[in-house]
């Protein structure tokens, strides 16, 4: 039970890393709610993005050092994005906030999210992707800390897609390092 809370935790390090860039003028127009996914969609690109590279490099994988960069990398985007700050401020204009629409989108996903979770719980929400791709190449590349190609290169495990791409192998693979083991219940 820990460890796929632990694991369900770990992913607040994506926005963590990715909210530097998202601290740009343009952005500012979105809600702190909108920021905050999109902010974990970049950092969830940048950790990957770096697993990848330094898969390549033939480096192991360290999740404090890959936060660091992934943060450092973040920072610098929105250094070089600085200049036109000013230019974008002034041509974007503030979605304006209709209380009824916003209440009835936060219904809808609260909702949306019990059954996905009601759904889990029971075993209904099983998924091929994860049992025969992501979760089991994640379970490799956290143990390995890199993308494991002799794993992949065995004939027994070409079932795997090695063309998937590899953001969600990774970042199940980055929260299982941080938790110490992968838990299905908490991917599910």
């Amino acid at each position: 039970m820990r460890a796929g809370i632990v694991w369900l935790l770990s992913l607040l390090l994506l926005p963590l890393a990715g909210a530097p860039l998202l601290r740009h003028g343009a952005y500012r127009r979105f809600s702190t709610v909108t920021r905050a996914v999109l902010a974990g969609m970049v950092g969830a690109v940048l950790f990957s993005f770096l697993m990848v590279v330094w898969s390549l490099l033939e480096w192991t994988w360290n999740t404090l050092v890959l936060f660091a960069c992934a943060t450092a990398l973040a920072g610098l985007l929105r250094w070089l994005l600085k200049g036109e700050a000013a230019e974008t401020r002034m041509a974007l204009v503030r979605m304006p906030e209709d209380g009824g629409l916003t209440r009835g989108g936060t219904a809808l996903m609260v909702l949306s999210v019990a059954t996905a979770a009601a759904a889990t719980v029971a075993g209904a929400a099983t998924s091929g992707d994860l049992v025969l791709f992501w979760g089991s190449k994640a379970q490799q590349f956290a143990l390995s800390r890199t993308i494991d190609a002799s794993f992949l290169r065995e004939p027994f495990h070409f079932y795997m897609q090695l063309s998937y791409p590899p953001l969600v192998t990774n970042v199940y693979a980055l929260c299982t390092m941080v938790a110490g083991r992968f838990p299905w219940g908490a991917a599910a």
